[in-house]
């Protein structure tokens, strides 16, 4: 590095360190084009937690504790002021560094990236940064267009771009949160607001002070930046795609909405009503269902929602529903992967047999061990000669007949497959020796999920002592549905959808259930078909299949000279659409419906403010399992809490060693310093 950049940096450093040393006016007048600011936030915090995602003291591993810190440094710039007599352009960075003290791991973990291994592409590898780095979480520029362009307008007409926080009505349908979402139907979803999402927007007054709009774009995912992107073959096992199995142009996760935002009126006697009508649209031209882009979507939502607050009293609703569909891909689920035998790794062909017709009702118990080998050239156990059965064999898998007709059928015979090829057992009748058949779920049909979900949220509070003293109550409704991906129809989706939703109250606040606090996902009804893309329940959690009541109590005493905030809330959660019941007894799913009442939830927040930019914050939580948590005490949501479950003998449904999702009590706790220069 020379010294002229040497010089560049460390002015840079200065300046801003005299920018928290010495007052802003001494550096810049009032009068002056230019100006900047230099504001951050800094928050070290603790957080333990019992039973957060299983809600069952059985597993001793479901406890949680860490200490961790948020660090936020924003640098706002203005432009204007001496010229325009207001600041006509303006830009905005945040910069964050968040790490969990004593884990490095926990600072920047990167994707997951696929491993191809001689043709099997069945494992993923992610590593992480450790080292405390800073990363970009809020970037943007914004003008006054009139100015900008020369043109005259009635009122200020103003476009951002850059990385910016937007959300429609509560953030319900439409958040901020930068790749979240329901995660049910292959929408990404994640807990952080780390960054927001790159788009641009237009938006100023129609009517000064009374009528704005909004209009808004983002990109959530580009594959459309480069030739190799364009050529990747992501279709390769779409049935039909063989030979077009390339991305090609123009695959892109865009998102547009639009909004008005009304002031009915505004004065100190009525009080201050506000509507907002608002429209979003979703293009997602890769979602996941089971496999990467064998899916798409386009999801319209609708909404509506209203602020009022008054001198005595305040109100407010948003309500929106879901139009759209997701169109599932055709696939062939054969994909080439790593399996053991006898100690030996051997790449074999997920969803085919060789000497084995998976339709007999009375074929070997563990199927995987008559996965058909892949290998293209093959060294003949019997002779040592290189042998070409691999090479016919694939050929033979990959050039079969697709479509669900075709599952569990015979498609074909290799003779001398067996002899050459190591590791094959014996065929079991009546299939043949080399003889190859599809697995019963080999390959899915595509089918269409119309989107039908709503969802309604409203709340009030009654004002008290001149504010000091809130009655806050809450009621809510979103829509539920079971997993629409069991079998492979047409048919209507009738969860509600949010996008980058992380909604978790607004007068009356949930920090377990919807909150950050709490880890637990409420499961699916389990998958009882071949087509179905797992094995196990899918757990959702968010605002979905969700029914909510809450009253909250917000008391901030004016008279104290150190500003306090005291706010203690009640929940009670239930299901919109009901699940099945879990034998844990007989280790399976029953047909009768489980009960819908989730539970109740305890909160209290607490905030002593020191000095005014510093406050110490007290969150805790307790969440009592309702019904619906009994009924399905013991109910698997992956291979390892199966194993869990066959491993122990279990004569009772109220038996005291029963694994996986319980009905314990959870207790959550949150303590920290918040200090904002």
């Amino acid at each position: 590095m020379n010294l002229n950049k040497i010089s560049h940096i460390l002015s840079v450093a200065l300046l801003l360190t005299a920018s928290q040393l010495l007052p802003l006016g001494a550096l810049f007048k009032p009068t002056d084009d230019f100006s900047f600011f230099f504001s951050g936030k800094y928050r070290p915090e603790t957080f333990y937690a019992s039973n957060v995602s299983l809600l069952n003291d059985n597993n001793r591993e479901d406890k949680i504790y860490f200490s961790r810190h948020t660090l936020d440094m924003t640098l706002n710039s203005f432009y204007g002021l001496g010229t325009y007599g207001y600041n006509i352009a303006e830009m905005k960075a945040t910069m964050r560094n968040r790490a969990v003290w004593g884990d490095p791991m926990s600072i920047s973990p990167t994707t997951p990236a696929v491993i191809d291994d001689l043709g099997a592409a069945d494992f993923s590898h992610n590593h992480y940064l450790p080292r405390n780095i800073v990363w970009i979480r809020e970037f943007w520029l914004s003008f006054d267009i009139g100015p900008a362009f020369g043109l005259t307008f009635k009122n200020p007409q103003t476009f951002i771009i850059g990385a910016f926080p937007f959300l429609l009505g509560r953030g319900i349908a439409l958040g901020e949160a930068y790749a979240t979402g329901n995660s049910v139907l292959g929408f990404y979803t994640d807990f952080n607001i780390d960054q927001f999402a790159w788009g641009a927007s237009f938006y100023g007054d129609i009517v000064k002070d009374v009528l704005r709009y909004d209009f808004y774009t983002a990109l959530l995912r580009n594959n459309a930046s480069s030739v190799s992107k364009n050529i990747e073959p992501i279709y390769e096992h779409e049935i039909g795609k063989k030979n077009c199995p390339e991305r090609g142009f123009g695959s892109v996760n865009f998102l547009v909405a639009q909004r008005l935002q009304w002031n009915v009126f505004k004065d100190d006697i009525w009080g201050n009503l506000t509507l907002e009508p608002y429209a979003l649209f979703n293009h997602d031209p890769e979602q996941r269902v089971e496999f990467r882009a064998d899916a798409e979507s386009k999801l319209l939502t609708l909404g509506f929602a209203g602020e009022y607050e008054g001198p005595r009293f305040a109100l407010g609703f948003d309500t929106a529903m879901n139009l759209g569909r997701q169109q599932v891909r055709p696939w062939d689920r054969n994909y080439i992967v790593r399996q053991l035998r006898d100690g030996v790794a051997m790449r074999v062909n997920s969803h085919v047999y060789v000497g084995l017709d998976p339709k007999n009702p009375d074929s070997a118990k563990n199927k995987d061990v008559y996965l058909a080998p892949y290998s293209k050239n093959v060294v003949s156990i019997s002779t040592q000669n290189v042998s070409n059965v691999g090479k016919q064999a694939q050929e033979l898998i990959d050039n079969a007949p697709q479509g669900e007709f075709f599952n569990g059928l015979a498609i074909g015979t290799v003779s001398g497959f067996s002899a050459d090829m190591p590791y094959v057992p014996n065929n079991v009748d009546p299939a043949m020796a080399d003889q190859f058949f599809n697995a019963n779920n080999r390959y899915r049909d595509g089918y269409k999920n119309r989107y039908k979900g709503w969802m309604f949220i409203a709340d009030g509070a009654l004002f008290f002592c001149d504010k000091d003293l809130q009655l806050a109550a809450t009621a809510g409704i979103a829509s539920g549905d079971d997993n629409p991906h069991y079998e492979t129809v047409d048919g209507d989706f009738t969860g509600f959808i949010g996008l980058q939703e992380i909604y978790s109250g607004t007068r009356v606040r949930s920090s377990f259930l919807l909150g950050s606090l709490g880890k637990v996902q409420v499961p699916c009804s389990a998958p009882r078909g071949d087509q179905a893309p797992a094995k196990f329940a899918q757990g959702i959690s968010g605002f979905t299949n969700l029914v909510l009541w809450g009253t909250a109590l917000h008391y901030t005493p004016s008279f104290v000279k150190r500003r306090i905030v005291f706010n203690p809330n009640l929940y009670m959660f239930w299901q919109d659409k009901p699940t099945h019941k879990f034998d844990p007894v007989n280790k399976k799913e029953t047909d009768q419906f489980a009960r819908t009442f989730l539970g109740t939830e305890l909160n209290l927040f607490f905030d002593y403010y020191m000095f005014k930019d510093l406050k110490l914050f007290y969150v805790s939580s307790i969440f009592v399992p309702g019904g619906h948590f009994s009924d399905i005490k013991g109910k698997p949501v992956n291979s390892r809490q199966q194993r869990l479950l066959d491993s122990r003998t279990i004569e009772s449904f109220d038996a005291c060693n029963i694994p996986n999702i319980g009905d314990d009590i959870s207790f959550a706790v949150n303590i920290g310093l918040e200090y904002r220069f």
